[in-house]
């Protein structure tokens, strides 16, 4: 079924096996920013990349959160392992099954350096016959890297790369433009309306599990408009990489729906950006939906658009 797999999952052979796995995985590698499963984007830079990725599957089976995993910030443990045990790889293809207990799905990821084809199909629903039953999930979401050759329609999100510069440092003031925790209890009340605009269902989650329960968050930047919030972005949230380089985390980021196109998101950016220069940060990551007004924002503010990955719920 498989020809040339390469791993044999035992207690005695893990280790040796995986760095099969990754031998092979980074193969599939060819930019600068890359997709790791259950740890979302990330950016080597000039580093090497085979040490990162071993302590990533050695750390699958566990529920510790790696150092440089942002989930932490949302989950008390894992909410998403890979399934060591189910990865298939060989020298032209590697699948990697991962868990989301939180959202009840199975993911699979596929790495090739040519397109997903109705072969590459059959083989994922088979991978995820033959583990359902043990995972104990019922949904099966698949996840690639290159353009579909397939008529069934998956959702494509753009990944972009900002770096932090200097220039993030020159941003002028602007009244409409505050820290949450400096504006008044009245006004801070209104942020629970702007989690109701269209694609602002960050906020609403920020919301009920965050502010109302006087969770700690890090700084979130807010616009106001007759003493109501009217857009934010954050929290600002500021990890070091598995290199030690810190990065700002992707923050929920938009605009109440009445109150775009008056330039309020750029002036949010731009504070961010400032914020992000002041701690020390070197870059951020963020993805997006191809073709839409998110992604005409920051190809509009400079920022690098790295890849693609594409997106498509198989089984639910």
């Amino acid at each position: 079924m498989f020809k040339r797999t390469i791993f044999i999952m035992n207690h005695l052979g893990r280790y040796k096996s995986i760095d099969k796995i990754v031998a092979v995985w980074t193969s599939f590698f060819n930019d600068e920013v890359f997709y790791v499963p259950a740890l979302g984007f990330v950016y080597p830079s000039d580093n090497s990349v085979k040490k990162f990725l071993i302590d990533v599957l050695k750390n699958s089976e566990t529920n510790r959160f790696l150092p440089y995993d942002g989930n932490k910030r949302w989950f008390q443990k894992k909410t998403e392992k890979i399934i060591l045990s189910a990865i298939v790889a060989n020298d032209k293809e590697i699948y990697i099954p991962v868990k989301d207990s939180f959202k009840n799905v199975l993911k699979i990821f596929y790495y090739s350096k040519k397109s997903l084809n109705n072969t590459t199909l059959t083989k994922v629903k088979k991978i995820y016959i033959k583990i359902k039953n043990a995972q104990r999930v019922d949904n099966l979401r698949l996840q690639c890297f290159k353009k579909p050759k397939i008529k069934t329609e998956f959702i494509c999100h753009n990944i972009y790369l900002k770096n932090i510069t200097p220039s993030d440092n020159l941003v002028k003031s602007s009244k409409e433009i505050h820290y949450y925790n400096e504006l008044s209890s009245k006004t801070q009340s209104t942020f629970s309306n702007l989690g109701k605009g269209s694609e602002l269902e960050g906020f609403d989650f920020l919301w009920k599990e965050f502010i109302i329960k006087n969770k700690k968050l890090n700084p979130i930047i807010c616009a106001t408009s007759k003493k109501r919030i009217v857009g934010a972005i954050g929290p600002l949230d500021i990890l070091n990489d598995a290199w030690g380089v810190p990065f700002l985390l992707p923050p929920y980021f938009g605009v109440a729906d009445k109150m775009r196109r008056m330039g309020i998101g750029k002036k949010l950016w731009k504070a961010a950006m400032n914020f992000a220069y002041q701690k020390g940060v070197k870059y951020t990551l963020v993805q997006n939906i191809s073709n839409s007004p998110a992604a005409r924002f920051y190809k509009k503010q400079g920022l690098s658009n790295m890849g693609k990955i594409y997106s498509r719920l198989l089984i639910k």
